[in-house]
């Protein structure tokens, strides 16, 4: 949301539902369900991309994320 300027107000606008629910989900006390991800995602106007992994290449996946934004972080 930062990234793209965007307020709850405004994403709420988006999104057709109320500044407080927005703040609910983004807060963690709502029902964040995939269907409400790929509605957020579409009204900032990025894509949801989700995965499932067997836990032992997530693991290996996130170390290698981890390594990369560090690396990223340092230039």
């Amino acid at each position: 949301m930062q990234a793209k300027s965007v307020t709850r107000a405004e994403l709420a606008r988006r999104l057709g539902t109320s500044p407080g629910h927005v703040t609910r989900l983004l807060s963690g006390s709502g029902n964040l369900t995939l269907a409400t991800m790929t509605r957020m995602a579409f009204a900032l106007g990025l894509e949801l991309r989700t995965s499932l992994l067997p836990r032992a290449a997530a693991q290996a996946a996130a170390v290698r994320q981890n390594a990369s934004s560090d690396a990223a972080g340092a230039v």
